[in-house]
């Protein structure tokens, strides 16, 4: 009974806030749309999107307040949770507010690093001054990488980009976003522990272990297929944490002679599905299936639980990378048909 007393009120409005996600048919008519403006429109006439797209002009669109507008759904989503949540839900909340800080951050370097005009993040610093200890305005005006290091000292993020700033090698944007993906997962991991309910602490245990698995799957497929990375710095860029996928399993994955070597070693890990159709093989979609199936599964089996929070924000973002997917497609014209290849769309229920 208190188990059901401490849900009832966060779980009943995450329901609430799934019944305005996008359903296929949404998609269907968001890919056959032909302008950015009709795109605008529809979003606006969503309940989901209606009021975030409210004060949006149509008619005088810039290209980055879009794709703000999108991001800022989801902090809305977050911020209105967060105030049905006890102390122990915000615990999880909280740590999965720290991947909207390092999405942040990676922006910031990726402008840094673009030639191209650094996209305006100050209409983010409302929304972060709330409940973060990043000075916000500060970072967004530091004059170069280096700065923007500095100004992160009295944060846990400085130690791991300023070693890799000083490391003496040439560094990458690449480098610097999987510093900060490496570094989310192990504090993560290590606060996890600290839950006090036991359940909580069991499912973000698999939901964080399972994905950490499968990013260092996706990492050293993508290393080995698309860049010729040596094995040695394979290593060096993996998150050092094994969850079903073993050390030992690790290692003949990293050292695979080729990409097709991995995926048949991959056949007889507990992640066999991700390789179930080499004929029509889309690993990256593939992973994103399983794991919208994986947090569906933990979802049922643990109703009275952080799980339905954690799956609906993984859906929201899913849906924000499609939404985004869809936009970038009508600026260049793609063919509906073709926009929902690039969309993982399976695990949508189609609307009545």
């Amino acid at each position: 009974m208190s188990k059901l007393f401490a849900y009832s009120g966060i779980l009943t409005k995450v329901k609430g806030m799934e019944s305005h996600l996008l359903t296929k048919k949404d998609y269907e008519d968001l890919s056959s749309l032909r302008s950015v403006n009709e795109y605008i429109l529809y979003l606006k006439s969503n309940k989901g999107y209606s009021t975030t797209f409210d004060t949006l002009n149509e008619n005088h669109i810039h290209r980055g307040e879009i794709e703000y507008l999108l991001n800022l759904s989801i902090f809305t989503d977050f911020s209105k949770l967060y105030l049905f949540a006890n102390q122990s839900q915000r615990m999880i909340l909280d740590l999965f507010f720290a991947r909207f800080e390092i999405n942040l951050l990676k922006l910031l370097i990726t402008g840094h690093f673009s030639k191209s005009k650094q996209v305006d993040l100050t209409q983010y610093a409302e929304f972060f001054k709330k409940r973060t200890t990043l000075d916000i305005n500060t970072l967004i005006s530091a004059p170069d990488l280096e700065q923007l290091i500095v100004t992160l000292k009295p944060t846990p993020y400085y130690a791991p980009l300023n070693a890799l700033h000083e490391s003496g090698v040439s560094v990458s944007l690449y480098d610097y976003e999987n510093r900060l993906d490496v570094y989310y997962f192990l504090r993560t991991w290590k606060l996890s522990e600290h839950l006090k309910n036991k359940y909580d602490r069991k499912i973000i245990k698999q939901l964080i272990g399972t994905q950490i698995d499968f990013l260092n799957i996706m990492w050293t497929y993508r290393s080995k297929r698309f860049y010729n990375t040596p094995s040695s710095m394979i290593y060096s860029n993996i998150i050092p944490i094994h969850y079903k996928l073993t050390d030992a399993t690790l290692n003949q994955l990293i050292t695979a002679a080729s990409p097709d070597d991995l995926l048949e070693l991959l056949k007889h890990t507990p992640y066999r599905r991700l390789v179930s159709d080499l004929d029509d093989f889309h690993l990256e979609k593939r992973y994103y299936q399983l794991r919208l199936k994986f947090l569906h599964a933990i979802k049922m089996k643990y109703p009275l639980s952080m799980a339905s929070i954690l799956y609906f924000f993984y859906e929201k973002e899913m849906e924000i990378d499609h939404l985004t997917t869809i936009l970038e497609c009508i600026r260049y014209q793609i063919q509906p048909n073709q926009i929902l290849t690039y969309l993982s769309l399976d695990q949508l229920e189609e609307s009545t």
